[in-house]
């Protein structure tokens, strides 16, 4: 009776490791749709356009209808020319939402004021209308970048 209680526990363990690691799968279909509207948000922000930046967000992100953030945004495309590199580094899900770790170098061609930078943190994407957007941005990171970027 011990044993089989033994082995019944082992296999209720190795059950919900297996579950647990199948919860936070990202298909590659998902995958490779998050990174599309990650780079269209990437692109819009290096064009410098507030309305295709808008468009990849989720309607609940705070920055969606937040004036103040527009503003931000107008004030420093007005201010400097910079470029971007994304690298996305794990997707994972939880809930409903698709966390997206990234790293992120921003960089200025020819402005000595602008500090360029590399940052770390984690987008949470969320579906609207069937299509993924940008929900939230965490930076958990940054730091002086210096170097030439891989572009």
């Amino acid at each position: 009776m011990l044993k089989r209680m033994l082995w019944l526990g082992i296999g209720i363990v190795l059950m919900l490791a297996a579950v647990n690691g199948m919860a936070g799968a990202v298909s590659e279909e998902q995958h490779e749709a998050i990174a599309d509207v990650l780079e269209q948000n990437l692109q819009a922000t290096a064009e410098e356009d507030v309305s295709g930046i808008l468009k990849t967000m989720h309607p609940d992100n705070e920055a969606h209808h937040n004036e103040a953030v527009v503003a931000d945004m107008e004030q420093l495309f007005a201010m400097y020319d910079l470029n971007y590199d994304l690298e996305i580094m794990d997707m994972y899900t939880e809930a409903e939402d698709v966390l997206v770790t990234y790293r992120q170098i921003t960089w200025a061609d020819d402005d000595p004021d602008f500090m360029d930078n590399v940052l770390t943190g984690v987008h949470t994407m969320r579906r609207y209308a069937g299509e993924w957007r940008l929900l939230d941005s965490e930076i958990l990171t940054t730091e002086p970048y210096v170097g030439e970027p891989d572009n």
